[in-house]
């Protein structure tokens, strides 16, 4: 069926910016940008987003602050905004929103404690509120246990349990 895949090519160009300002002894301010041009939505962290060939440019632009409250542990919290277009295609979209884009506003808060030198568990709860080229609006909440062990040096197992819902 598909003799030539050259036709499937396409490019996935990202960019990103940190910038950390030590405010204190033990804050931190923090702001992100990561900007990022796909030729499909595989990437795109959105609910109700199916993966489609569809290109897609999404800015994901965080700023917060980073508090250590202890020697062991670390909180932080970060206003996020993310904007997204979705490619005219030319084709009807399953979904009628991916013919569009929206942005989200949102906000996380995390919380990080070293039990010993090798493992940090901790937790994190991000809501978000998504607005669909001004016509749907709906709300995400996550919530989030993690661990990190360090094996050695170089190498950090992570792993996290958690659950999301829509409002």
């Amino acid at each position: 069926l598909y003799q030539d895949l050259s036709a499937l090519n396409a490019f996935d160009q990202r960019l990103n910016l940190q910038y950390r300002r030590r405010l204190s002894r033990t804050v931190s301010f923090i702001a992100t940008n990561s900007l990022s041009k796909s030729p499909s939505t595989d990437d795109v962290d959105i609910p109700d987003v199916v993966f489609r060939r569809q290109g897609v440019l999404m800015n994901d632009l965080r700023a917060g602050l980073e508090a250590r409250l202890s020697a062991r542990t670390t909180a932080s919290g970060d206003y996020t905004f993310q904007w997204l277009k979705f490619d005219d295609t030319g084709f009807p979209s399953p979904v009628e929103e991916l013919q569009r884009g929206g942005h989200a506003h949102g906000a996380v808060a995390q919380i990080d404690h070293v039990l010993d030198p090798r493992l940090t568990v901790g937790g994190e709860y991000e809501m978000r509120h998504a607005i669909v080229d001004q016509a749907r609006e709906f709300d995400v909440q996550n919530a989030l246990a993690t661990a990190d062990w360090r094996i050695d040096q170089r190498l950090t197992l992570s792993g996290g349990a958690g659950y999301s819902w829509l409002a």
